[in-house]
Parts: C-alpha cells; structure tokens; sequence
C-alpha cells in the first residue's frame, strides 16, 4: 500500500491547509463528482495488491455491466425455466439449492418471462434473491431444533432461507424475524413470511441494536438463539451493478454514519448469542468501513472487557469464512483486507490510514467525526482476512462481505440483566400498523368448538396441538372477535410466551401459518352455521386433518369457475358443479342442497380456499393463482388425469 502514501500525504496537508481558511464552505466542496470520489476511493484501498492493475481494471468493467436476473427456486418444473430461458448457477447444487439466472437485458425485453417470474414470486414458488445474498443463510446450516434470529430481516428472502432449511430437515425449530421499520415489517415481512406458510415463522417489530433478551416464563432461564443473522443496514454500494443510482449519489458519509449503528446491531447479537453459537454478520457493500471495520472493532471491544474483569463473557472465535463459503458452494470469495484507508467525509478529501494521521478537526466533529475504531491499526487486523469478500468479476455477482463467529462454550450465560416483573409495560405493539395480539385457543372455547365441529377437524391432531399450546387466536386491536387462527411450533411457542428483560411486551407481527380466517361481515349473515372459512396459507396443513367440507372437482369445473368474474359462478340443479359441491358439502339433505360456509376445494393433488352461498361457488384464491392454476389445467388437458388419492387423517 505504499505507492499511495506520498499522494495520501499530500491530499492531506492541502486539505487540512484550506479547511483552515475556510475554502471549503461548501459541504462536498465541489471537489468530485459522486463517480470519480467512488473510483478514487476505492482504486485507493488496493483490494487487489500492489500488482493488481488488471484485477481493479476488471473490477470497474464487472461494477458498469448489468447483474443478471437470479431465481431461488422452490416449486417450478426445471423443464419450464429452460423452456423460458432460465440457465441453472451450478454453484449451489451442492447445498441442496435450484438458483437460476438469465441476462438481464432478455429479461427486461421480455415481457412475458418478466411477467410470469414477477407472478411466481408473488405466489412463492420462486424468491427474487441475488447469489451472494444466498450466503450467509447458508453459513448459518440451521440443524433441527434451532432457534434463528434474523436481526434485521426485512424484506425477509433470507428468512424465508431458513425456514426453508429447517423445513427440509423434518424437524421444529423457529425464525424469529425483526425489523425496526413498521412498513417493513408488518407488510412487506408478514407477506414475504406468508410464502413459507410454515409453523416455525414468526416476525416482530424490534430494534436490531436493543432486542430484548428473552426469559422462559417457568424457568427463568435466557431462551437461546444458536444461529443469528446480522444483515446489517448499510451504503449498499455492492448493488450499484443493479442500483444504478449508486453511482450518482455515493458519498463517503454513508458508511460513516452507519458504522457505529452497525457495531452496535453486531455486539447485541454476540451478546444474545449462547455459548457455540453462531453469527452471521454481512452488508452488501464494499466498504472496509462497514465491513472489517466494525469487525475488528467489536472484536477488540469484546476482547477488552474480558481484560478488564469481564470473564463471564466466553471467547469469540472468528471463523474462516473463505473455507467455509467454498466448502459449501462453488463460488468463490477473496480473504477480507488486513489494511484500509478511512476517509475525510468531504469529497476528495484526504485519506487516513492510522489514527494518528487524523487532525483534530476531525476527531471532534460534531458530525462524521473520524474516530480510533475505524482504523486498521490493531494486531487483531491480521485475522480479517478470516472474513469473505465478494467481487464482481470473480463470480458475476454483486459485491458483498460476510464472516462467521462462533461463541466458545468456555462460560455460561450469565444471567437476565435486569429483575422481571409480573406486569410487561406496552411494547412497539401500539403502533398503528401493528393492531394484531395472539392469544392461545383453549379447547373450551366456544369459537373453536364450532369450527372443529362444522370442519370436523381430526380429533387426535387437534387434541395434541392445543396440548402442546401451538394453536392461537389472533384478535385485531380494539375487537374481542377473533380474526384468524395460526398454528405454531414449539420453538415458536416458547418464544411468544417468554418475558423480555426490559419489562416490554414484544411486539409479535406475526405467529406461524394462519389456518382459518372470519368470512366478511355481513357475508351469508344467518345462512352459514359457521363464520370461519380456510385461509390460503394453511390449505396443505389442513388437506390431511380436514375430515369434512371437502369439495372435489375435475379440472374442466375448475376451469370453469375461475374463468367467470370474481372467479364465482351459480350453482345450477343437477348440473355436474352442484352435484360435486352437494357431495362435499351436503348436510342429510340431497340433490343440489348443500350446507353454506367455507369450504376446501380439490383439483388433483392441489387444494384451495373456497365459499358456498345458497346458489354460488367462489375460489378464493387470487388473481396470481388463479392464472396458474388455468395453466396447471392447460398442460392437465395433454394427458390422462391421475387418481387424487385422499391423505389420510394422522394422529399427530
């Protein structure tokens, strides 16, 4: 790094020279242009050596291009993304993942590929998720039985990664997912989350940097997060290959100011990690400042107070993440950088490399002052190049950094930090976006008797979940009527009913897969004996327990139905329609008489929401999956339909 150092020296007095008569008035002085400060900056860092001239070339060329369009795929037929043109990123093969990219420029020609990856990312059977974002769920490996925290989880692909993780093993466990934005979290989160239609979700509206240290209610001992992700808020200048704004708007006071935010996001994650537990920590940008930075300076905070009397607090091992990424997947990162320059926060401005080089206008600046923990200047650098490093060049991605920390078992987790009380004080739950409270079903209540009743609901698999607490109510604020009903895991069901330590309700935007919701006020008023109907998400869970209210129908009726408006059609006398919804929804009576309310409708081996009133049937379902199904049909129409064979009823 020396053949910078005359230049730095240089930039710096000049600088310094004209701060202190005054020529830099202007806030950015005018100096650069958010691109050549964004060049300059970063041709500084030498992130590829002294004679990496050709790499850093590379580098700027790979920034300019367009990142390709990349799919995690879920649920589609391989067949179908290479008839449309997707091509398979072979690097994830390993990790039990279908991720598949097509060129950018195709796919913002293409209307009609454009249209139906927009669809089925709505609908879930494809995630919208860049390759290095697939990373750090990855390195988490979530085994049964684990809790995950995502600190900052917003718009939640990465959850929804690792509940998918967890769901492949057959086994429980939870994904608490927290976001400090209401508008992220209890939209864009809650619906993300609804794709996973999985027991073991469950998001909340938190502070990443103060969430609370969770209590179980009988035993009073901390509940425990073995595998917490910290995608830490950041510049994002990793995504200018797709943020083209990037280039226009860059400015060195970004990761200047969210670098104590993001220390801070990473030591509570530490503190709430259990002994051999394991933190991800990633942002996609390139900067050092965000990156190794708070790294190091976490680190060596850590390691103080351990010097300093701490010793209650175990060891922090920081893991290789290079290693570890190339073990898992084919891509291929770089070690992260044991030296870096920090900048003055004006445009053009001087660069730093020690502390001590920084004079003391910036020190005490009221507002992006430079400060010690940002320096490189530690023995402790040495070990970042323990950490990843993402270019674009290496593997046609984005840019981006991640590293692993493993707790050692060494000591245990002292105790709750502050004496709990009986009665929680309000948490964030008042804000206005979070009218939701849950409560747990009791077999008594009346609510539940008549859906389990009208359903007729396996006895057995009803019996065990409200014995184990994994059924609730969820009520909207200001209402005694419950709205919806959510099934849980158990993981999820310890973590609701534990007590913060700062004596706050936590504030829940979300519990589980929602199985019944309320039919609309008003709608069959006296006609239906039930008010409840199936909800969307909790169709499958409920295929093989729902003995009752089952309405099987061919693909040509299916077809029918959702080709009228509002997908809804009349029920005629005798016609094949109405003798199907009377077989499946019939009380004693006969013909085309039939029982109204909510009802579950079958085509094949698929199943949806559906209603009945006196002379109509409606699919509800929107108008996402309603164009999917009439193409499930279409290719149906080509061959033989397959026997549908019922699932039987378990017992647990």
């Amino acid at each position: 790094m020396g053949r910078h150092g005359n230049r730095d020296k240089k930039a710096q007095k000049q600088w310094l020279s004209e701060k202190r008569r005054g020529a830099d008035v202007e806030e950015d002085g005018g100096l650069l242009k958010a691109e050549e400060d964004f060049r300059s900056y970063y041709d500084s860092q030498d992130f590829f050596g002294p004679e990496g001239g050709e790499e850093q070339a590379a580098f700027w060329e790979s920034l300019r291009s367009a990142l390709p369009v990349t799919l995690r795929v879920r649920d589609v037929a391989e067949d179908s993304l290479i008839a449309l043109g997707w091509k398979r990123r072979r690097e994830f093969d390993a990790a039990g993942m279908s991720v598949w990219e097509i060129d950018s420029s195709q796919y913002s020609r293409d209307s009609k590929l454009r249209n139906w990856a927009e669809r089925e990312n709505r609908r879930g059977t494809v995630c919208f998720q860049e390759l290095v974002s697939l990373v750090p769920a990855l390195l988490l490996a979530p085994k049964p039985g684990d809790v995950c925290l995502d600190l900052c989880a917003a718009p939640g692909n990465k959850s929804l990664q690792l509940i998918e993780a967890l769901a492949g093993q057959g086994a429980g466990g939870a994904v608490l997912s927290a976001d400090n934005d209401p508008q992220r979290c209890c939209l864009t989160l809650h619906r993300v989350l609804g794709k996973a239609a999985s027991p073991m979700s469950c998001a909340a509206l938190a502070h990443a940097g103060h969430f609370p240290v969770l209590v179980d209610n009988s035993s009073s001992d901390r509940l425990h997060y073995s595998k917490i992700l910290a995608d830490v808020p950041c510049s994002g200048d990793g995504t200018a290959r797709k943020n083209s704004q990037v280039w226009r708007s860059w400015s060195r006071r970004d990761a200047l100011s969210l670098q104590r935010l993001q220390r801070q996001i990473l030591l509570r994650g530490l503190y709430l990690l259990p002994p051999n537990g394991v933190l991800v920590y990633s942002t996609c940008s390139l900067n050092p400042l965000e990156n190794e930075a708070v790294v190091l300076s976490t680190l060596r905070k850590w390691h103080n107070s351990r010097a300093e009397g701490r010793e209650d607090r175990p060891k922090l091992l920081l893991l290789d993440a290079v290693a570890i990424i190339k073990d898992k997947c084919g891509l291929q990162p770089a070690p992260g950088l044991c030296k870096w320059r920090v900048p003055s926060p004006q445009r053009g401005g001087p660069l730093f490399q020690s502390f001590a080089e920084v004079p003391e206008e910036l020190r005490s600046a009221e507002r992006f002052s430079l400060q010690p923990e940002m320096f490189s200047d530690d023995p402790l650098a040495q070990d970042m190049v323990r950490c990843a490093r993402f270019y674009p060049q290496t593997c046609n991605t984005g840019g981006f950094f991640v590293c692993i920390i493993q707790k050692s078992a060494a000591a245990p987790l002292g105790p709750p930090v502050r004496q709990l009380n009986d009665k929680q004080l309000e948490g964030r739950g008042a804000h206005p976006l979070l009218s939701t409270k849950f409560h747990r079903i009791s077999a008594s209540d009346s609510a539940w008797k008549e859906l389990t009743s009208f359903f007729k609901l396996d006895l057995a698999w009803c019996k065990d979940k409200l014995q184990r607490g994994l059924l609730f109510w969820q009520t909207m604020k200001g209402k005694s009527e419950p709205e919806r009903v959510t099934l849980v895991s158990d993981a999820v069901a310890n973590l609701w009913a534990a007590k913060p330590c700062d004596g706050r309700k936590v504030a829940w935007a979300r519990l589980g897969v929602f199985l019944f919701e309320q039919l609309p006020k008003g709608l069959l008023s006296g006609l239906a004996p039930c008010r409840w109907r199936l909800h969307a998400e909790g169709v499958m869970v409920l295929a093989p327990i729902l003995q009752s209210r089952r309405v099987c129908l061919e693909p040509a009726l299916v077809q029918q139905v959702l080709c009228c408006e509002h997908r809804q059609t009349a029920l005629t006398e005798g016609t094949p329609l109405a003798n199907a919804v009377a077989n499946g929804a019939g009380g004693n009576e006969t013909g085309y008489h039939h029982v109204c309310g909510g009802i579950m409708v079958g085509m094949g081996d698929s199943w949806f929401p559906g209603v009945v009133t006196p002379k109509q049937l409606r699919i509800l379902v929107d108008d996402d999956a309603a164009e999917a199904l009439l193409e499930q049909i279409l290719l149906l129409a080509t061959a033989p339909l397959q026997p549908r064979a019922v699932p039987a009823s378990p017992s647990k």
